[in-house]
């Protein structure tokens, strides 16, 4: 199992703590290329946000969507906007 906890610093960084949970610490070869592999994807990851970052401080970028799939990300936006105005 792993867990990703995202610590924001200020409004354009965040520090990513990834830890990974094994049953001890005999780690076998399938979870050691499990790990080898979230560490590439997560590599990949950091690129694509860096990417957006600067997309996200054009002046063509207005505001975010979301996508359909988000629909759980958007209640709770509104919950909290909600709770805020109160």
């Amino acid at each position: 199992m792993a867990t990703i906890q995202m610590v924001p610093v200020d409004h354009e960084t965040s520090i990513a703590v990834y830890t990974y949970y094994f049953r001890d610490e005999n780690i076998s070869q399938e979870e050691k290329d499990l790990m080898t592999f979230a560490e590439q994807v997560r590599q990949e990851d950091i690129e694509l946000v860096e990417l957006e970052q600067v997309g996200f401080r054009s002046r063509a970028f207005n505001k975010g969507r979301y996508s359909s799939s988000e629909k759980a990300i958007v209640q709770f936006h509104e919950m909290m906007l909600e709770a805020l105005n109160e």
